[in-house]
Formats: structure tokens, sequence, C-alpha cells
């Protein structure tokens, strides 16, 4: 299993003492958190600071786009050092828009990924999985940090395990919120490809012996 470390919740103040110790764990990604007061109520860093984490951390961005004005913005966050630039389904009211959006973000080289919230059904994103390469999977709703994975989030995992493996599709699966060493190998056994650890990982007293407990899945 994959590991993204998210820059929520450490305070801006601390992220780049945070980003630096980072580099010592068994970290894939960067999950950047970038929210814009709109889309969800919290406000972070947007495009222009990625450079700044990517040049102290070293490890490839793992992006999520919490924003309104998805098409007007998102081509600033296709950047050096940027893998996945995810964008959310419910942001982009035209449906043939988020796909050319998807879609031009994959012909730059970068992985495209689409985030579906809490509320927002499989069933509903179906159509667009053959132009994705990740699937972030919300288990809180998104914008705090510290927040309890939601348990109905479960069934829907399975869900799309079930589809992406009976219609030989090879995007990867992503969750965020709530993650712990306790829920890791659950989500391993359904076949998520990918966590995103926030609190958990934060507030450890021992980030390297937590690291090591979800790392045996990977």
């Amino acid at each position: 299993m994959l590991i993204s470390a998210s820059t929520n919740p450490p305070p801006f103040s601390e992220l780049a003492s945070y980003l630096t110790q980072l580099q010592s764990l068994d970290i894939d990604f960067i999950h950047c958190d970038i929210m814009d007061g709109h889309f969800v109520p919290a406000t972070t860093f947007d495009h222009a600071y990625l450079p700044s984490i990517f040049r102290i951390s070293h490890i490839p961005l793992d992006v999520h786009v919490m924003a309104e004005n998805i098409s007007e913005i998102y081509p600033k966050y296709m950047q050096n050092g940027v893998e996945i630039l995810t964008i959310h389904y419910e942001a982009v009211a035209d449906k043939e828009e988020l796909k050319s959006i998807l879609l031009d973000i994959k012909s730059h080289k970068i992985k495209a990924g689409l985030a579906i919230k809490p509320d927002t059904s499989f069933s509903e994103i179906k159509p667009l999985l053959e132009y994705i390469d990740v699937l972030l999977v919300m288990s809180v709703e998104p914008g705090k940090s510290g927040q309890k994975f939601i348990q109905n989030t479960i069934s829907k995992i399975q869900e799309i395990s079930w589809h992406r493996q009976e219609n030989s599709l090879d995007f990867l699966i992503e969750v965020d919120g709530g993650v712990n060493d306790a829920l890791a190998p659950k989500l391993a056994s359904l076949g998520v490809d990918m966590v995103v650890l926030g609190a958990y990982l934060y507030n450890s007293e021992n980030r390297a012996l937590d690291v090591r407990k979800l790392s045996i899945s990977k």
C-alpha cells in the first residue's frame, strides 16, 4: 500500500519543518491539500507554494485540489514534481468539461485523479473511470483534519474494487480521511492501493514506527 503524507494538519508555520522530517520516513508521496475557503471552509496555500514543498521534501507530490473554478486554476498545478493531480467531481458541473480537464492533465504526463465526497455515489462517476488514473475516495468530509473514518465508506470501496476487477480497469484507489494502523489492513484487503495520512502521522509520537505498521501492506 502506498502512503501519501498530508500537508494538513500541520500549521503553515510548521510545514517546512514537518516536510523535512518526512524525508526520513518510508513515504511515497506528499499529499498537498489545497483548499480555497469556498469549496471547503478552510484555506491553505495554493500552486505558488508547490515548488517549495518539492524542494524541501524531494518526494513526489500528490496534489488534491479542493477548490471552485477548477477549469481556470488547474493548469497552474501542472508543475515539476507533481505526479498526481486530483480534482473534485463535485466542483465541475459540466461533466464533458470535467472529462476534458482530466484528459488534459494526462496529456502532460501527470496522473489524473478524481476525488469524490462521502455522499457522492460510485454510480455517478462510472462514465469517467476510463479517463482517470486515480480515484480518491473521501472517507471524511473534505476540509478538516482529525475526523473519524466514515464506516459506510467500506461498502463504497468494495463496490469500486469489484467494478475495477470485473472491467479490467487499472486506476488506483486512494482513501483519504481518518486512516490509521487499525484500518489500513482492512483497506488493503479491499484493494485500496494508497492511503493518505493526516492527523494519524502528524500526532504520532513515533512516526517511523507508525509508518512501518502501514508499510507491511506495501
